[in-house]
């Protein structure tokens, strides 16, 4: 049965208050759906709902999904919104296997299609859980979503985390990506994207998956991407497993085809990497900015971490600390004030425990390079559930995102 909460007036007009639903199976959950307007909220009692649907349910303003219990989170095998709007998921637990040999490694866990103004606040993506990515496949799918903000997630035990495309303000912001195969964050032809204060650490690429921290191509798209901010973000995938090809790139741009990149942003990101040479990579782009970042990785690794930018018009490259910079051909470039360890190897002495760092400020440059932001430079402090510390806080990682790491042999 409904809670009504707020101030209702007689025969359920809700103008003035909202109504709570707590359901605690499936059917009550799309019952709860169908009788719910804008500003309502369901509550989902611990236990398993299975897969849900939810398909063309448009609300005037937002219709929020919550678990009950935090810390025994409502269960879902999967989550396909389609044709929908104004919908928030808070504190749900997402995920399942996929059968090994049976389901393609990139099955879609869950998804969102053509929709508008969707969160997801504090929800836990995952596959199996059994610590392989072997049976994984990819945690949420975000296509033609207008509106589509991801914080306070965690993305773990996955194939790949999210690929967002041909989608319109999008924020992904202080979201985990943990146990990863391959990617943590994909985006094709998408427009007006912050992609702010997230970590990604423990990759596990295999021979031919080209892993990145955060990813960017037009393959197969038919318009590319354009007015994005990448800032704040920590890519510290783990140790280099050895092999020849499976070390973790940090922020991949590429692939532009005809239709290029406009209006990026590059600030203040730090990726510590290893067994690859792209720290940032760029090609096929017109008004880029990198700004601010460090790009290292332990002294024994026989690749430097660069920043590298090919066929660009209009790059500035300013205030970074890099093993080194590679460009090719370059229309209009502005590079100053950067730390290039290629030209200037002493400076290493700087960051006297960048072989076997504790915390971010271990990396720390003072007047180059990325520091850690306050908090109050990404999301605010709480979300639909309260207090953002019981989910991911980029400060509360900071000194946990090296425990992945050991010396390089």
């Amino acid at each position: 049965m409904p809670v009504a909460v707020g101030n209702l007036r007689s025969g359920g007009d809700k103008a003035h208050g909202m109504t709570i639903y707590n359901v605690s199976n499936a059917t009550q959950l799309q019952a709860a759906l169908g009788k719910a307007i804008g500003g309502d909220r369901i509550v989902l009692a611990s236990g398993n709902y299975g897969s849900v649907n939810i398909t063309g349910r448009n609300y005037a303003s937002t219709v929020t999904i919550q678990t009950q219990n935090f810390t025994d989170r409502a269960h879902l095998d999967g989550l396909f919104v389609d044709r929908s709007s104004n919908l928030t998921f808070a504190g749900l637990d997402v995920g399942r296997a996929v059968p090994v040999g049976q389901t393609p490694e990139w099955t879609q866990l869950n998804y969102v299609y053509d929709s508008s103004n969707i969160r997801m606040n504090g929800v836990q993506f995952h596959g199996s859980v059994d610590g392989t990515v072997a049976n994984d496949g990819v945690g949420l799918v975000v296509t033609r979503v207008n509106g589509f903000t991801a914080d306070y997630s965690t993305f773990h035990d996955l194939y790949r985390g999210a690929y967002v495309q041909q989608s319109t303000n999008v924020t992904i912001r202080s979201n985990s990506f943990d146990n990863i195969r391959s990617d943590g964050l994909t985006f094709g032809a998408d427009r007006n994207v912050v992609i702010d204060g997230n970590s990604f650490t423990n990759f596990h690429p295999v021979l031919g998956d080209h892993a990145d921290g955060i990813q960017f191509w037009n393959t197969s798209q038919t318009s590319g991407s354009a007015n994005v901010t990448i800032r704040n973000n920590v890519i510290a995938p783990g140790q280099f497993s050895g092999v020849e090809g499976t070390g973790v790139q940090g922020i991949w741009i590429s692939d532009a085809g005809p239709y290029g990149y406009q209006n990026f942003v590059i600030q203040n990101n730090l990726i510590y990497t290893h067994g690859a040479w792209n720290g940032i990579g760029v090609s096929g782009g017109s008004n880029f900015q990198i700004l601010g970042n460090t790009l290292l990785s332990q002294s024994g690794d026989n690749k430097s971490v660069w920043i590298r930018g090919e066929d660009m018009t209009s790059l500035v490259i300013k205030d970074n600390v890099a093993e080194d910079i590679m460009l090719k051909n370059i229309n209009g470039l502005t590079k100053a004030h950067n730390i290039d360890l290629s030209e200037t190897p002493a400076l290493r002495g700087l960051i006297p425990n960048a072989d076997h760092p504790r915390t971010l400020l271990d990396l720390s440059v003072a007047g180059y390079g990325y520091h850690l932001p306050p908090s109050s430079s990404s999301a605010a402090a709480t979300t639909v559930l309260g207090d953002a510390s019981q989910f991911f806080s980029p400060q509360h990682a900071s000194a946990l995102v090296f425990d992945h790491f050991t010396a390089l042999p």
